[in-house]
Order: C-alpha cells, then sequence, then structure tokens
C-alpha cells in the first residue's frame, strides 16, 4: 500500500470537508444578515413587542384608523437611561398599522398619540392629526397661562385664585375655567397655547374654549408644554401637576383606570366629555402625563353606542394596547 498516497487522499478529503462547512456557516451568516435586514425595513425586528388585545375580525378600516407605530423594548430602555427633558422642538411623528386594533363599533371614530419624554418622539394613530372637540381636556393649559401670566407680572395668585383654579381642575368647574378664560382674553389664552407649544392642528372656536379643536398630536404636545414647565412656569408647574393628580369625581376616568395602582397615583391627568345635542354625538378626550411619557386619546360616538363609560373603555383599552411595550 502507498501510504504517501493514502495520506494525500485523507488530507483532500479533510480540506473539502472543511470547505464545505466554511461554505454553510458562510450560508447562515448571509441568511441572518438578510433577514435583519428585512425585518429592520419592515419594523418588524426580534425586539418588537406588539400589546396584547382583544382578538376579533378587524376591518381595513380599523386597522388604518388605530395605526401605530410602537419603539422597542431595547429602546424605550436607552431612552429611560438617558432620559432628557423634552426640548420646544416638535418631535418627529411615525405612524404604522397595527394588527389588532382594539374592538370598538364602526360608529365610534377614534384617534391618539404617545410621546416618550425620553426621547421626544411621538408615535401614534394614522389619523394622529384629526381633532376632536377639546372639552374640559383644555382647562389644564388655562390653569397653566393663569399661573404663567401671574409670573410674568410679578403677582402672586390669591387663595380664592388657587381655590378656583384647583376646582376647576379637580372637579372639572365649567363657570371657574369661563372665568380664568375671560379674565386672560379668551381667545388670546388660545393663541397662547398655539404659540407655546408649538401646536400645528389646533385651530380656535371664537369665544368657546370647549370647542377648540384639537388633534391628540397637539394634546400630547399641550402635555408635554405643561410638564416641561413652559406653560405654567417654573414656579407653579409641580402645583399643577400635583392638582392634575388629584382629580376627582366624574372626571377621573379612562387612562388612569388601565394602569398599575403605583403608577396611576403619580399619573397627572384631564379628561373632557360632552353629549352634544346639536351634533348627537359624545365627544370624549383623555390626556395623562407620567414622569416617562404623555398620551392623550380622542373619541367621538352616537349615544346608541354608549354613554360616558364608553369611552372611557375606549381609553382605556388603547391605554393598555399602546402601554404594552412600556410597563415594567
Amino acid at each position: 500500500m502507498d501510504w504517501h498516497r493514502v495520506a494525500g487522499s485523507l488530507r483532500l478529503r479533510v480540506r473539502a470537508v472543511t470547505i464545505r462547512r466554511a461554505a454553510t456557516a458562510a450560508a447562515v451568516v448571509l441568511a441572518v444578515a438578510l433577514v435583519a435586514a428585512s425585518a429592520s425595513q419592515f419594523g418588524r425586528s426580534a425586539h418588537v413587542h406588539w400589546a396584547a388585545v382583544p382578538r376579533h375580525a378587524a376591518t381595513p378600516e380599523t386597522a388604518a384608523t388605530l395605526g401605530a407605530t410602537l419603539t422597542t423594548a431595547t429602546q424605550r430602555q436607552r431612552a429611560s437611561a438617558s432620559r432628557k427633558p423634552t426640548t420646544g422642538r416638535k418631535p418627529a411623528t411615525h405612524t404604522v398599522p397595527i394588527q389588532r386594533p382594539v374592538t370598538r363599533s364602526p360608529d365610534t371614530w377614534v384617534a391618539w398619540a404617545f410621546l416618550d419624554r425620553g426621547t421626544g418622539r411621538i408615535t401614534g394613530s394614522t389619523n394622529i392629526s384629526q381633532t376632536n372637540n377639546t372639552e374640559s381636556m383644555i382647562k389644564a393649559w388655562i390653569a397653566a397661562d393663569d399661573l404663567r401670566r401671574h409670573t410674568e407680572r410679578g403677582a402672586t395668585p390669591t387663595a380664592d385664585t388657587l381655590a378656583l383654579l384647583s376646582t376647576m381642575i379637580r372637579d372639572s368647574s365649567d363657570s371657574a375655567a369661563e372665568t380664568i378664560y375671560r379674565r386672560n382674553g379668551r381667545d388670546s389664552v388660545i393663541r397662547r397655547l398655539i404659540s407655546m407649544c408649538s401646536l400645528t392642528d389646533t385651530r380656535i372656536h371664537s369665544a368657546w374654549w370647549s370647542l377648540t379643536q384639537m388633534s391628540p398630536r397637539d394634546a400630547v404636545r399641550m402635555g408635554a408644554c405643561i410638564a416641561n414647565g413652559r406653560a405654567a412656569g417654573p414656579q407653579w408647574t409641580q402645583w399643577l401637576l400635583s392638582e392634575m393628580r388629584k382629580v376627582r369625581g366624574a372626571g377621573r376616568f379612562g387612562i388612569i383606570s388601565a394602569v398599575p395602582a403605583a403608577e396611576a397615583a403619580q399619573l397627572a391627568i384631564k379628561n373632557g366629555w360632552t353629549l352634544h345635542g346639536s351634533t348627537g354625538r359624545w365627544n370624549v378626550n383623555c390626556l395623562a402625563i407620567s414622569d416617562r411619557w404623555i398620551l392623550a386619546v380622542e373619541t367621538r360616538y352616537p349615544p346608541r353606542v354608549g354613554g360616558l363609560s364608553y369611552g372611557a373603555k375606549v381609553c382605556a383599552d388603547i391605554t393598555r394596547q399602546v402601554l404594552a411595550p412600556v410597563q415594567p
């Protein structure tokens, strides 16, 4: 037997096996790279957490209306670790359809927006720029504007003024809101809101604060304006947020009912709700400010679909869906 030939043959076989293994490994690496690129292109990386919601047959209309972009859990963790105060610039807005929208009546209009306070990024439904009557949600701004203007003229709000502002926020007093609104120039109150908070979709309804038209995108911008101190000023921001945490009675619903109790205790909210005889529709809005995020949900629907409790449930259902990737 020619041992030299045998040894040479064995070496050739070993080299062939090595080459085949290397080729297989290279193919695997290439396949992984292609999958990663595809996932990145379509926004479906392995780290994206889609919220669990009730399953039902979603129509194309509901999927489009309740579209959303959810940032990855990793991105949110990094944002929380390196949180910086939101600046005055307008955050970018992103939307993409979600696959399983919340159950709702086809007669129900819904829009929502979520602002990550760590990054300033706004995500939301595909109709994020459509508007609704603000109703009492705008009282948070009316109070902030009054407090800031006191500081600007070197004055301190009287005990009576603070009591008026408190009942406007905690109990959603319309008469208190009307008094403060008139005292500060009616439409000028809303003009300052649009200017100071860099709103793009809000429209004034002359001499009628509750009919101000505002999108959920602008609502979270207003919330950011309140949270970062621009709206009420550094002296009164914490006072106002504290009052918003103490909302009680009929106005305590929606977003706050969909978060853990510990977080709910620290959540600053201002909701708005009215059944309009002229349109035959409920207008319901929910706004909540946490130390990590700001969320606004707006909806309108005919009374045959339900009363205030229906709108409150819409706010809560969307909150659970949107916040699923955020909750610890």
